[in-house]
C-alpha cells in the first residue's frame, strides 16, 4: 500500500489545459498546453505501461473465473498392446494370445454446488479488475501532478527570465545616461562605475534565470518522457496576479469530505477492502459440501495380433457400436476434517481484511493531514503575496524618486543602483509569491477533483 505524498493528485481531472495561454516562444503550432503534456506522459510512462498489463492480467482472471462454472469436456483415446506366451490348443498347435486393444471416450465433469466458492471467485476477480483500474487513475493522477508542477515551474521560469531582460534593459539604458552625463561633468566617473557594476549584476542574475529555466525545461521533459529532436515549446497563461482566486472558505475539512469521495490512492485502498471481504466468504465456502455431476461415454475393440491362428476379429466400427456403453455419476463430499485448512483460511482472509482496513485508516488520516497541510500553505502564501503586493509598491515608488534624483544629480549612483536593486527583489518576490500561491490553490483544487483553469 503507497502512502499519501504530500502533493498527491487526487484525480484524473488534472488532465486538463490551461487555458488563455500564449506562446514562450513563437509558432503557435508547436505549443504544448498543460492538457498536451499530461497525455503525452501518461502515453509514454512505463509506470502506465505497467498498469495496463495488470489490467489485462486482471481481465483474463476474470474471465478464466467465470468460464470455471462451465462444465469441462474431455475426450481421450488409447492403444493398449497385451502381449503373452503362446498356448497350445489342440488341433490348431501353438496359438498367440496378443492383443491390441482400442479404447475410445469422451466425458463431462460439473459442479453443481461448492459453497458458492465459484460464484464468489468470479466476484472477487470482478473487484480486483475495478481496483485496477483505480490503481491505474491514481498512478496517472500522481503523473499529471508531476507534470504540472514541472509545467508551472518553466512557466515561473520563462516570467523570471522576462523580468530580469527588463532590468538589464533598464540598466543599459542607466548605463548610456550616464556615460552622457560623464562627458557633461554632470557626474563623476565613480557613479558611471557603479551603474556599469550594477549591469554586470543584471546581466550575471539574467545568465542565472536562464539557466534555471533551461533546467526546468529540461526536468518537465524527463517528468514527459519527451525525446525529441523538435524543443519542447509550451504555451504560458497569462496571470494576472491582482485577480487570483481565492483559497476556498471553511477551512480543510470540506475539502477532505470532498476528497473522501475521488481521492484515487483512497478508491485503491477501498477495493482492497472490499477484495478482502469476498476472501472471506470464498474462505468460508470450505465449509459447505461439494456436489458434482459427471457423465461419460466409451467403449472398446480387441484384435488378435496373430491372425493366422486366432479367430478373426470383427471390424472396428462393428465392436465399437456394440461394446458401446454410458456412465453416469452424481458425488456428493462432505467436509469433516481437514486438518483445519479451512479454519486457518478463513482465520488469514480475516487478518487480511482488518490490514486493509487498517491501511485505508492510515490513508484517510495522511489525506486529512495532506490537506490540511495544503490549506494551511495556501492561507500562508495568500499573506505573502499580500505582503509582496505592499513592497512591491512601496520599493516601486522608491525606485521612481531614486530615477527622479539621480537625473539631476541628487542622489548619488550609489543610492540609485540600492532603490534599482530592492525594486527589483520585490518584483522577484511577488512573481515567485504569485506562482507559489496559485499552485497551492490549485493543489486545493486537485482534492476537490476541480479542473485547472487559469
Amino acid at each position: 500500500m503507497c502512502g499519501v505524498n504530500r502533493l498527491a493528485a487526487i484525480s484524473m481531472c488534472v488532465a486538463v489545459a490551461l487555458l488563455g495561454a500564449k506562446g514562450i516562444v513563437l509558432g503557435q503550432d508547436s505549443l504544448w498546453s498543460l492538457n498536451r503534456c499530461i497525455e503525452y506522459a501518461g502515453e509514454h510512462s512505463l509506470e502506465i505501461q505497467a498498469e495496463d498489463l495488470k489490467a489485462k492480467n486482471a481481465a483474463s482472471q476474470e474471465r478464466q473465473a467465470e468460464w470455471a462454472m462451465a462444465p469441462s469436456i474431455n475426450a481421450s483415446a488409447s492403444q493398449t498392446f497385451t502381449f503373452s506366451d503362446p498356448v497350445n490348443v489342440a488341433g490348431t498347435g501353438m496359438v498367440s494370445k496378443n492383443l491390441r486393444t482400442t479404447s475410445l471416450s469422451v466425458g463431462a465433469n460439473m459442479t453443481l454446488f461448492d459453497g458458492l466458492a465459484k460464484l464468489r471467485n468470479i466476484q472477487y476477480h470482478r473487484l480486483v479488475l475495478q481496483g485496477q483500474e483505480a490503481s491505474r487513475a491514481n498512478t496517472l493522477a500522481n503523473i499529471g501532478l508531476a507534470v504540472t508542477e514541472a509545467y508551472f515551474n518553466v512557466v515561473y521560469q520563462a516570467e523570471l527570465v522576462r523580468t530580469q531582460e527588463e532590468q538589464v534593459a533598464s540598466s543599459k539604458e542607466q548605463v548610456e545616461l550616464g556615460k552622457w552625463r560623464v562627458e557633461a561633468g554632470a557626474i563623476p566617473q565613480g557613479a558611471l562605475y557603479d551603474l556599469q557594476a550594477q549591469l554586470a549584476s543584471d546581466e550575471q542574475a539574467l545568465v542565472n534565470a536562464e539557466n534555471a529555466l533551461s533546467t526546468a525545461q529540461l526536468t518537465l521533459e524527463q517528468t514527459m518522457n519527451y525525446v525529441s529532436d523538435t524543443p519542447l515549446r509550451i504555451s504560458r497563461p497569462a496571470i494576472d496576479s491582482a485577480s487570483l482566486p481565492h483559497v476556498p472558505t471553511g477551512g480543510a475539512i470540506p475539502i477532505y469530505e470532498v476528497a473522501m469521495q475521488s481521492y484515487p490512492s483512497l478508491q485503491y485502498s477501498k477495493a482492497l477492502v472490499t477484495q478482502q471481504e469476498k476472501q472471506i466468504q470464498i474462505a468460508r465456502s470450505g465449509y459447505w459440501p461439494e456436489l458434482s455431476l459427471s457423465a461419460s461415454y466409451g467403449s472398446t475393440a480387441q484384435f488378435y495380433m496373430d491372425q493366422m491362428h486366432n479367430p478373426k476379429s470383427n471390424p472396428l466400427l462393428t465392436q465399437l457400436k456394440d461394446n458401446d456403453g454410458w456412465n453416469l455419476q452424481l458425488s456428493l463430499t462432505i467436509p469433516i476434517f481437514n486438518g483445519f485448512s479451512t479454519y486457518e483460511g478463513v482465520v488469514r482472509a480475516k487478518i487480511a481484511h482488518q490490514e486493509s482496513l487498517v491501511n485505508l485508516r492510515k490513508e484517510e488520516k495522511a489525506l486529512l493531514k495532506n490537506i490540511q497541510t495544503a490549506y494551511l500553505d495556501a492561507v500562508s502564501s495568500w499573506r505573502q503575496l499580500l505582503a509582496a503586493r505592499n513592497n512591491v509598491r512601496a520599493q516601486g515608488e522608491a525606485f521612481r524618486w531614486a530615477k527622479e534624483k539621480i537625473a539631476v544629480g541628487a542622489i548619488s549612483a550609489y543610492d540609485y543602483n540600492l532603490a534599482k536593486t530592492n525594486s527589483s527583489k520585490a518584483q522577484v518576490t511577488l512573481l515567485q509569491a504569485t506562482f507559489n500561491y496559485l499552485y497551492k490553490v490549485k493543489i486545493l483544487d486537485f482534492y476537490q477533483g476541480k479542473e485547472i483553469v487559469l
